[in-house]
């Protein structure tokens, strides 16, 4: 997987958008987030990502391994994530 075909820099490769971004912590040389895409069909999807500053952020995201997501779906599992603490897996 190259840079072109990573959602979170290129997500138009995948006919999407990014429409929400959540930074988990304060960064300090590394990264911690959840970004939600919206795609051509009005689905949205969810990813966590974190790591030091060598990897690139979602550089292992498979976007067609990314579940398709209702809005509602969308805020009952961030809700989750907030309420619960957040952990990189979803």
């Amino acid at each position: 997987m190259g840079w072109d075909d990573n959602p979170y820099y290129n997500p138009e490769t995948y006919d999407a958008e990014i429409v929400g971004e959540v930074t988990w912590s304060e960064p300090n040389w590394d990264f911690d987030y959840t970004v939600v895409w919206r795609d051509k069909d009005g689905f949205y999807r969810m990813a966590s990502d974190s790591g030091c500053s060598c990897p690139t952020p979602f550089e292992d995201t498979r976007w067609d391994e990314l579940e398709r997501l209702s809005a509602h779906e969308v805020a009952a599992a961030l809700n989750e994530l907030q309420a619960n603490g957040y952990s990189k897996d979803l």
